[in-house]
């Protein structure tokens, strides 16, 4: 029988569960359910009529990329679904993109001010209950408590990156994410025994998006078959446009030598606030620069990489602490070759149950 204790993580409590070593990884994902990682938790909600300036603050408070939209009228712990960062992207380019003065090209535009202006308040004051899954690329999904952790990463492996867990009133009374499942793994590292010690350029996909790295800093058509990268020098609207159009959430910025200089994820729209989206129309760098100076989540200038060679629990334990949701794999000269995601590790923890599930259907 499991041993649980509690271990808080700052965004979730997750039980540290003591493995009998003869358990394989296979058979303990299967045989915990997934509200085993949680205790106490409440989900951060907001109800739909909280308008979207209200949504940031509340976001950047809890440090989290999503939250719960609740509609009181329809009954005390109804849900609507998720609005999450993706979803406020997409709203701002629909505020910037609905003026016909929006800017059209790369060329600076000399009076794009009031446009922007206009886009400000439009996009903060709008109720956040018409923004659930506006986005399309991280949809609300929820699971019954009672499912398996393996289960769920299945559901990781796909590309979600979190899902509400469903009690027996049918009322969401947690959320748990990625990483949060990720940090239960690496709790639990010795279940991966041998794997531990494999490497990033091992990891299913993950080097297959170097193939188009040589091709510079503009962005690429489709990022499955290379790594989309954006200029220092390019404007922060039209790479917000591009993280959306590319379906990715961050992108590495870089130097005319394509040396990476820092990062800018879906996640620093939360630095947007009343009065300054003339930010929107500055260079990725400045953006960033400026973002860290306002009190809001600054994004990293110094960037957290990793090596083709560097070990998956070296991956693990950098995603275990730190709120990062991605390690880029730089080359020998700092240039950003490929990058590993939450998704990825799922992707990988997945096919190792797979294979043991494989063995034992022949045993």
């Amino acid at each position: 029988k499991a041993v649980v204790s509690t271990q808080s993580t700052g965004v979730i409590k997750v039980r540290k569960i003591v493995i009998k070593a003869s358990m394989s990884l296979k058979h303990t994902l299967s045989n915990i359910t997934i509200k085993a990682l949680v205790k106490n938790k409440v989900p951060v909600s907001v109800t739909v009529d909280t308008k979207v300036e209200k949504v940031i603050e509340v976001l950047r408070e809890h440090n989290i990329h999503s939250v719960l939209v609740t509609n009181p009228s329809l009954g005390k712990d109804y849900v609507k679904g998720f609005v999450d960062v993706f979803d406020l992207v997409a709203w701002l380019i629909y505020c910037c993109r609905s003026s016909e003065k929006h800017p059209q090209s790369h060329s600076h535009p000399t009076n794009v001010s009031r446009t922007f202006f206009e886009a400000d308040n439009m996009f903060m004051s709008k109720e956040v209950g018409d923004l659930c899954d506006r986005s399309d690329l991280d949809l609300f999904a929820t699971v019954l408590e009672e499912e398996s952790i393996l289960r769920i990463i299945g559901l990781y492996s796909l590309g979600v990156h979190r899902v509400g867990l469903v009690n027996a009133e049918g009322n969401v009374n947690a959320v748990v994410s990625q990483i949060d499942v990720l940090r239960f793994i690496y709790n639990n590292k010795e279940l991966l025994g041998g794997h531990l010690s494999r490497t990033v350029s091992q990891l299913p996909g993950v080097m297959d998006k170097v193939t188009q790295a040589d091709k510079g800093w503009s962005f690429e058509a489709n990022p499955s078959t290379g790594l989309v990268k954006a200029n220092q020098h390019e404007w922060t609207f039209y790479v917000f446009e591009k993280l959306l159009q590319n379906k990715v959430s961050a992108v590495p910025v870089v130097d005319s030598a394509g040396g990476l200089v820092g990062t800018l994820s879906i996640f620093d729209v939360l630095n947007l606030r009343k009065g300054n989206f003339n930010l929107l129309l500055s260079n990725v760098m400045e953006f960033i620069q400026a973002s860290s100076m306002v009190g809001g989540h600054p994004s990293p200038i110094v960037s957290f990489v990793c090596s083709p060679d560097d070990t998956i629990e070296n991956l693990l334990y950098m995603f275990s602490n730190t709120q990062m949701h991605r390690i880029w794999v730089v080359g020998e000269n700092g240039d950003p070759l490929s990058v590993v995601s939450l998704t990825d590790l799922c992707v990988f923890i997945k096919s190792i149950c797979d294979v043991e599930l494989m063995n034992t259907s022949f045993l």
